[in-house]
């Protein structure tokens, strides 16, 4: 697995657009903490993903077609 990153402030945003947390139902963008290893929500502070040394994950997008 990578190297955790340090950032100049204590988290990031991680999603550019907001998606819908499964526990709160609000949106959000995510939020990245310095050295942690998940993805949080920003309202309710749960888990929308976590990464360990024993997970993978295939990140599959799905474009919507603006032009049908």
């Amino acid at each position: 697995m990578g190297d955790v990153l340090e950032f100049k402030r204590h988290w990031v945003w991680f999603f550019e657009e907001p998606v819908t947390c499964d526990y709160c139902l609000k949106e959000t963008r995510g939020k990245v903490f310095e050295k942690m290893q998940s993805i949080v929500c920003s309202n309710c502070g749960e888990a929308l993903l976590l990464i360990d040394d024993n997970t993978s994950y295939v990140l599959t997008v799905d474009f919507d077609d603006e032009g049908a």
